[in-house]
């Protein structure tokens, strides 16, 4: 949970570093690349704290209802997070992201976000069956 809010906040301060003022005057090839590149940066960065929060919002669902204790579920939190962990690695370090690894990975956090909303989170939503024989911690 801590990793999480960590990366969070690393995303936070990587979106409001790349915000800067712009003149008016023509642009250079460079700079209207440079300008892409930084909103699609921006919008990977949005969608990599979505993917936190959301994760952040169904794991605690999950461990309230305990479904901890149910290794699918357990199993698919973990890959979930793994890839998060990547995302948001990728969205920390952009100096060598090309446009099509940005995008590639926005897409795969949209995928993640949309897994758990429509998966997982109707899952854990109610008590685990497996859980019930245990006590509550």
């Amino acid at each position: 949970m801590k990793r999480f809010i960590c990366i969070f906040l690393i995303c936070a301060l990587a979106v409001f570093s790349f915000a800067g003022c712009s003149k008016k005057a023509a642009k250079s090839p460079e700079q209207i690349r440079a300008e892409e590149l930084r909103e699609q940066y921006a919008a990977l960065a949005e969608s990599a704290l979505a993917l936190v929060d959301t994760y952040n919002t169904v794991a605690q669902t999950a461990k309230d209802n305990g479904w901890e204790a149910d290794f699918e579920t357990l199993k698919a939190m973990t890959d979930i997070a793994d890839h998060a962990d990547l995302i948001s690695r990728a969205v920390s370090n952009p100096e060598n992201m090309e446009e099509e690894q940005l995008e590639t990975l926005k897409e795969e956090a949209d995928s993640l976000i949309r897994q758990l909303n429509e998966e997982v989170a109707p899952k854990v939503a109610n008590p685990c069956p497996a859980a019930e024989g245990t006590p509550a911690q």
